[in-house]
């Protein structure tokens, strides 16, 4: 229902908020700042990549195209595993956490509903969120930090206390499959590459960010 909806959806943008400051914590008190995502270029095409394109190309994959074949493990499993390459593709930890939790998420309302539409939507909304101070930018509007960084404070714990009260929702309820082996979704060689090649990326890339702060800060 679109009730249901809206519930997810502020649960997501909960879970987003809290991603962000988990996974910020090392940037944080390098260089006081927060990072949502790397906009590379600011140019239009690339926002509209980031709002439009990718929420469909990324839930197809990390959405309907793994879990059709793993969800067969049991939806924990499922969840678990496609959240988990969500997560680490996106190779630094200041997004880890955020795609990792909201990837959980799309992928129980996926296998609940059917329609990845729904999770579509919603990532695309996530996006837009950590897009507006960029798309501001262009415009050379600056918000101050300590206006964006207590929105997603209040969008976390707006969402997150919705989440509390929604624990007992079917929607949100996922289960495992007694019957299946559920660590046999890791089994596959592939999945096993990509879930090593991933966590080297993101720990090489952290490492490298890290000790680029500190040459730039002349800490070193």
């Amino acid at each position: 229902t679109f009730g249901q909806f809206l519930t997810v959806l502020f649960i997501a943008l909960g879970l987003w908020a809290f991603g962000v400051y988990i996974g910020n914590i090392p940037n944080f008190f390098l260089s006081g700042t927060l990072t949502f995502f790397d906009f590379g270029p600011v140019v239009l095409p690339y926002f509209a990549y980031v709002m439009i394109g990718a929420p469909i190309l990324e839930e197809l994959v990390f959405g309907k195209f793994i879990l059709d074949r793993i969800h067969v493990y049991g939806e924990v499993t499922a969840a678990f595993a496609s959240a988990l390459i969500f997560g680490l593709i996106h190779q630094n930890s200041g997004q880890f956490f955020l795609a990792f939790f909201i990837g959980i998420l799309f992928a129980t309302v996926y296998m609940k509903t059917g329609k990845i539409i729904y999770t579509i939507i919603m990532h695309a909304i996530i996006n837009t969120l950590g897009s507006v101070t960029g798309l501001l930018s262009l415009w050379k509007i600056n918000v101050p930090p300590v206006y964006e960084y207590s929105a997603i404070a209040l969008l976390g714990i707006i969402g997150l206390l919705i989440m509390i009260r929604s624990k007992n929702n079917e929607i949100l309820a996922i289960k495992k499959n007694p019957c299946a082996n559920n660590l046999a979704a890791f089994d596959s060689p592939g999945f096993a590459m990509m879930t090593v090649y991933t966590t080297i990326t993101l720990v090489a890339a952290d490492l490298l960010t890290t000790l680029m702060s500190l040459i730039i800060d002349g800490a070193i």
